[in-house]
């Protein structure tokens, strides 16, 4: 599961842990209100802006690519050698944070929440070793699904 990590002082003023766990595909009713409420119509409109936006040294942006293909359909140069910087959405982070806080049992008001963005790091699921095999799932419980 991929985590977030806070800088020090946000972690000693916030009471964090040093990595908060964030499963992004799972979000509740209360979330998505909150989301909407921070601009993001959707939970899928929140993580499609998590992702950023390419840009060329002008600030200009960069078509994505996916599979070989741009967002115009055009084969994709892998990589944009014309991307050289992202453009973060701070708004979509800060949502990021506040979720990861209050799945840690930390209340935080995320229209004022703060913390260092250089300090913030998100680690993505770590890649199993080669030859390891994956500990089979436990079957879901029938009465919460």
């Amino acid at each position: 599961m991929p985590f977030l990590k806070l800088g020090a002082a946000d972690r000693e003023r916030l009471g964090a842990p040093e990595a908060i766990s964030i499963d992004l595909g799972g979000i509740t009713n209360r979330e998505a209100i909150r989301l909407r409420v921070l601009g993001f119509n959707t939970p899928r409109l929140w993580r499609n802006a998590l992702r950023g936006r390419a840009v060329d040294e002008d600030g200009n942006p960069v078509p994505r690519e996916v599979d070989g293909v741009d967002e115009d359909g055009n084969p994709a140069k892998v990589p944009n050698p014309a991307a050289v910087d992202f453009e973060m959405d701070y708004q979509a982070w800060t949502a990021l944070v506040w979720l990861a806080l209050r799945r840690a049992n930390i209340e935080a008001d995320p229209s004022t929440l703060e913390f260092d963005l250089d300090e913030l790091s998100y680690e993505a699921d770590p890649e199993p070793e080669p030859g390891k095999a994956e500990e089979p799932a436990e079957d879901p419980d029938p009465s919460t699904g």
